[in-house]
């Protein structure tokens, strides 16, 4: 098991709450046509933010070394970071400064509610809902 977050690009996704909850499931269906191990394939603004995520939760290599490696699947418009439950709130708290930071959204897919976040155009982030 796994804390699993979405960074994604806002202008790419739904803007209302259930029609997001497809878009995501059709995202996490991995029908691209690429790897999703390259961060090559991704926005500018999600490759500037995973270079920041991945300073403090690296990738996570083949035998975990570290509470805070993370594992990445990159989409065009959008990246799936799955990290240990132990850092989960360390985790969704760096995400959600670089969201804003990057003007990204972030969806908490292992949230019991799962938060979707959006920028409130002043670098920080607020509810989809």
């Amino acid at each position: 098991m796994s804390y699993d977050l979405m960074l994604f690009l806002p202008k790419a996704a739904p803007q209302r709450e259930a029609a997001f909850f497809d878009w995501f499931d059709e995202q996490t269906e991995w029908e691209e046509d690429h790897d999703y191990q390259s961060e090559s394939v991704s926005a500018p603004a999600l490759r500037a933010c995973f270079a920041e995520l991945s300073a403090q939760f690296p990738v996570l290599g083949k035998k975990r070394r570290s509470d805070f490696e993370a594992e990445y699947s990159f989409g065009g418009v959008m990246i799936l970071a799955a990290f240990s439950f132990k850092q989960q709130q360390a985790a969704l708290d760096l995400a959600k400064r670089l969201a804003g930071k990057h003007q990204l959204g972030l969806f908490e897919a292992s949230s019991d509610d799962g938060w979707i976040w959006v920028p409130d155009g002043q670098g920080g982030m607020r509810a989809m809902r």
